[in-house]
């Protein structure tokens, strides 16, 4: 079984602590890295070819979006979770047209994204398995 990479872009501690936790009693193998940049992700993009990328909005020294139109022009593209404090309106249709695969509220979904990955890394071996 192939293990999946996840990929979390998120600059505050306690909310990075807590998806990092959540992601980690995944039942599948994985890999999950963390950055807090828009310019640590696209390097770590790069390199690590995620699968899944959970990704703020607002960062340190930058934005969301910018990680978020340069994880689109990777192949095979990483699925990509927004994960925001700011889930307004025109956030979500912003992240949708620009390729976010989800658009989740913090304050609202956050202990959801660890099932969510799960569904996800759950597809992904499903898809791969003989």
């Amino acid at each position: 079984m192939k293990s999946s990479h996840i990929l979390l872009v998120e600059d505050s501690i306690l909310t990075e602590q807590l998806l990092r936790d959540g992601v980690q009693k995944i039942p599948f193998p994985l890999t999950l890295s963390s950055v807090a940049t828009p310019q640590e992700a696209i390097e770590a993009i790069a390199r690590n070819r995620p699968d899944i990328i959970l990704l703020d909005v607002h960062l340190k020294g930058g934005s969301g979006f910018t990680v978020l139109r340069e994880a689109i022009k990777h192949e095979p593209r990483p699925t990509i979770v927004m994960v925001t404090n700011f889930a307004l309106p025109p956030y979500r249709k912003y992240a949708m047209l620009s390729g976010a695969d989800y658009f989740l509220d913090k304050a609202l979904n956050l202990d959801h994204v660890p099932t969510l990955v799960e569904w996800l890394v759950r597809k992904r071996f499903e898809a791969t398995a003989p």
